[in-house]
């Protein structure tokens, strides 16, 4: 994500929030649809329109990418139970 892109608001529409993920709009209607609330993007529905917060996600993301000493063996059993350790 590109650090120096600051977006006026914190909560903005799917195609903003798609220009800032650098994907589809329609990856993230399929997360939503597949993933509901647990996908790694803060998403709220206000008035028909389907909202993302940019700022709680990328402090999601970074949580995820770079977990803390404490998610180390969740992170771990994780992998374990996936294969991949």
């Amino acid at each position: 994500m590109n650090k120096e892109q600051i977006y006026s608001e914190r909560w903005v529409t799917e195609q903003t929030a798609a220009k800032h993920f650098k994907v589809k709009p329609s990856t993230l209607r399929r997360r939503r649809y597949k993933l509901g609330h647990d996908t790694q993007e803060v998403w709220t529905k206000l008035h028909g329109r389907v909202l993302y917060d940019l700022w709680a996600s990328d402090k999601r993301i970074e949580k995820y990418a770079y977990p803390g000493t404490e998610d180390l063996q969740k992170h771990y059993e994780w992998s374990k139970l996936k294969g991949y350790a």
